[in-house]
């Protein structure tokens, strides 16, 4: 994709989203001029990269401002919040600073990301919840985790996907979340055997003006701790939002994540109607070019 002043350089921009200040939050990185590469390539990019995702940005196909292609260092993935906003963050700087609202194109339709002034947060809005139960024995899912049955709160956890599955458990007790020592092969194995995508531990209201503390594992995807997920922060909100009246009747929360890796970040979660927006802070930390290389030739 070309700039403004017509430059074609196949370019990277790794953006810190739900990040307060620089190396906050969770990186994502963005890729500027890669046409001319394939999947093979791209796939390839975002395994260098090893980051969490790792979003193209390719001409538009139907009127867009540009098709966006994301990747983790698996697979290519339709939908994610936070590469997402990113990816809004690198267009538009790139572009046209001043802009509100980016229209991307991506396998399954158009994805708006928008914010309210040239300063604010970027906000998408994340697909409708379904909701699972599933059935664990209490003893099983603490033991994931190396704490006890104590630790978690009453009720079955739940697949709550808004976009992405996840399995939500809910934690009772203050300390629980930063004492949660995950064991990854058993993780990847569950997530596996239920079509999820990893498990968020969360629990609510850990202090005033703060509606969730959560902590998101996903082994099989190669992400052992992701530092603050904005999908595990729409399924959170949709199951609060289901079962508490006055978290439905708040229109805006703030949910933390990534504290215990050193990465803290703050989500904002907007209720409106029948829909949630998901969005936070985001800063350029890096820009570099990709040897000519490696840009001009498949993988």
């Amino acid at each position: 994709m070309g700039f403004p002043d017509g430059r074609s350089d196949f370019e990277l921009w790794q953006i810190d989203v739900f990040a307060q200040a620089p190396l906050t939050g969770n990186p994502a990185a963005v890729v500027f001029g890669a046409e001319r590469a394939d999947t093979a390539l791209m796939q390839a990019i975002a395994r260098e990269t090893n980051l969490s995702e790792t979003v193209f940005l390719l001409p538009p196909r139907q009127g867009g401002d540009a098709f966006m292609r994301t990747f983790t260092t698996r697979r290519e993935i339709n939908f994610a919040v936070h590469p997402a906003l990113a990816a809004a963050h690198a267009f538009c700087e790139a572009t046209n600073p001043g802009c509100t609202a980016v229209r991307f194109e991506h396998s399954r339709g158009d994805l708006r990301i928008w914010r309210d002034g040239p300063n604010a947060p970027w906000f998408a809005t994340v697909p409708q919840p379904k909701f699972e139960t599933t059935v664990f024995s209490p003893a099983d899912l603490a033991g994931l985790f190396g704490l006890s049955v104590d630790d978690l709160a009453p009720g079955s956890p739940q697949i709550v996907a808004t976009g992405v599955p996840w399995l939500l458990i809910e934690l009772a007790t203050e300390s629980a979340i930063s004492r949660a020592h995950p064991d990854m092969t058993a993780i990847a194995d569950l997530t596996r055997s239920i079509s999820a995508v990893g498990i968020t531990l969360f629990r609510p209201n850990p202090r005033p003006g703060i509606s969730a503390e959560l902590r998101t594992f996903a082994p099989a995807e190669g992400i052992y701790e992701d530092p603050v997920c904005g999908s595990c922060a729409g399924s959170v909100a949709a199951a609060l939002r289901r079962r508490d009246p006055a978290f439905a009747a708040q229109a805006l929360h703030h949910l933390e994540q990534g504290h215990t890796i050193h990465r803290p970040g703050t989500i904002m979660v907007r209720l409106e109607d029948t829909d949630i927006h998901v969005g936070g802070p985001t800063l350029t930390v890096m820009r570099g070019h990709f040897n000519r290389e490696i840009a001009l030739c498949p993988a």
